[in-house]
């Protein structure tokens, strides 16, 4: 028969080297030198943190006998807001503003912060223009905080989206030509006319436009292949030439 002969760690000393008499063993650990509790730990999300950054409690991680004890490591994870969208210190929302507003200026609070302040502006048409789709309005040091010992912040960018009025909204065909003879004189450039450099092509078809999401753009593509017999009309086939 052949012995084998292995190492095991000492269930009286725990590989300690040493033992204690009962009488002299802790009576909450029993000579274990270690006893199980549970502890609170506060942390303090600091302004400004973003997503993935780290908050490092030194020294909290659990303790053994004769080792160095290690940290409780936090890795912030940031939710969506139903609101804002972040990147770095600046923030981005959506602006809507009526037909009426964008053609004719407004004054009011158009949103509310992330601290519960107001914000409230007034555009004067005369002075900046009308608004139009895809405009964007930029609030200087309105975003997040750049540090936890900055007083500077990122800025606040507002993207126009332009609410447009119900189709019932000029069902009374006067007060609907009241609106086009205001805009009648507005138009440059003949409806007909556009993308054409002002010159009409002379073939023009009337078609149908039909309102869609746009989710159907570019299908499925049906593939197509050709065949050749031989013979083409007007390109005469030649032998390939080494």
């Amino acid at each position: 028969m052949f012995g084998r002969h292995a190492r095991i760690i000492c269930p009286d000393c725990s590989g300690s080297g040493s033992r204690l008499h009962a009488k002299d063993r802790c009576k909450k650990c029993k000579g274990a030198k270690l006893v199980e509790e549970k502890k609170p730990l506060d942390f303090w999300i600091e302004r400004g943190m973003e997503d993935a950054d780290k908050i490092v409690l030194k020294g909290e991680a659990d303790q053994e006998p004769n080792k160095e004890t290690g940290d409780v490591i936090f890795v912030v994870d940031e939710r969506p807001h139903p609101v804002f969208t972040r990147l770095g210190a600046d923030l981005k929302a959506t602006l809507k503003v009526s037909l009426e507003e964008a053609l004719c200026g407004f004054s009011r609070v158009i949103l509310k912060t992330l601290d519960g302040r107001g914000l409230s502006y007034s555009h004067k048409v005369e002075e900046k223009g009308i608004i139009r789709p895809k405009d964007i309005f930029k609030v200087a040091g309105e975003g997040m905080p750049l540090g936890k010992k900055s007083e500077e912040k990122g800025d606040l960018y507002l993207d126009v989206e332009i609410e447009f009025p119900s189709d019932d909204w000029l069902m009374d065909r006067a007060r609907l030509d009241l609106v086009h003879s205001v805009f009648a004189s507005a138009s440059s450039i003949p409806l007909e006319g556009n993308q054409t450099n002002g010159a009409l092509p002379k073939l023009v078809d009337e078609v149908e436009l039909d309102k869609t999401d746009g989710h159907a753009f570019g299908g499925e593509a049906a593939g197509w292949e050709t065949e050749s017999d031989g013979e083409s009309e007007g390109v005469q086939e030649q032998c390939a030439t080494q």
